[in-house]
């Protein structure tokens, strides 16, 4: 199968919920959960669904915040399954179009950050995918694996 994900024009019904809990000492946990209905209504693969786009995205977590303006986050991520890729046969002149789907996934997230006294400087550590899950954006697309990334924010 090709990696091709083509739509000219589809429809995305999403909805949205999250929720934040204040656990106590530092600790407050948090959730979210978007629910994804997605229709490609034109071309070939009218009526499967937008390419790429996965049933839901889900993500909870727990965020320690220390006087000295330091917080660590970590945060377990879920994807559902998504159309990753079309392709088409054609037998006895007549076009049979096919599509691949990709399988849910999970995937774990950390970051510290560090904000100064006055608030204009914030430094974060973040690494994401930790334990180097193998995931596919599409069809024979690896996505990147554990990534390490560092950044300073200056704010005036």
């Amino acid at each position: 199968m090709t990696t091709t994900a083509e739509t000219r024009r589809g429809t995305i019904d999403r909805l949205n919920i999250g929720a934040n809990y204040w656990l106590g000492n530092g600790f407050g946990s948090f959730a979210s959960l978007t629910l994804n209905e997605s229709r490609d209504t034109s071309g070939l693969w009218a009526g499967n669904e937008v390419p790429l786009i996965p049933d839901y995205v889900a993500q909870v977590g727990l965020k320690y915040v220390h006087p000295s303006r330091i917080t660590a986050t970590v945060a377990q991520n879920f994807v559902g399954s998504r159309l990753g890729g079309q392709d088409y046969r054609v037998v006895d002149d007549v076009v049979h179009p096919i599509v691949g789907h990709l399988d849910a996934y999970a995937t774990t997230d950390a970051a510290l950050t560090w904000s100064s006294p006055n608030g204009n400087l914030d430094a974060i550590l973040q690494v994401t995918n930790i334990f180097d899950r193998r995931v596919e954006s599409a069809i024979g697309i690896p996505a990147p694996g554990r990534t390490v990334w560092a950044g300073l924010t200056a704010k005036f």
